[in-house]
């Protein structure tokens, strides 16, 4: 099975599946400040990736992988995944990675 776990054990994350994708998110440090602080309580690192052909984080033995701002993604193909970093208007962190050429 997959496990799936937030970076040094700060927290356990939230994982949710919407057709074929699945996405898992972990707070971030730090507290949001000013008018965002109302609607939100933290900020998070959200990771989408597909069912089908799952992209992952833990490529410490991959031949292939692609690293984007200090973050090793790769695919159990042992080729080099699709990353694409997303618009968050809330402050959050997000990545899709895929490991078919598609996203």
């Amino acid at each position: 099975g997959v496990t799936w776990k937030c970076s040094k054990g700060r927290a356990e994350p939230t994982v949710e599946k919407d057709g074929l994708e699945l996405t898992c998110s972990c707070p971030l440090p730090g507290k949001p400040t000013g008018p965002i602080s109302r609607i939100k309580t933290h900020f998070k690192s959200v990771l989408t990736i597909s069912s089908l052909e799952p992209c992952d984080t833990g490529c410490s033995s991959a031949k292939g992988f692609l690293r984007v701002e200090g973050i090793a993604y790769c695919c159990p193909s042992n080729k080099k995944p699709t990353v694409q970093k997303q618009e968050s208007f809330l402050g959050d962190y997000k990545i899709k990675c895929g490991c078919k050429g598609r996203i």
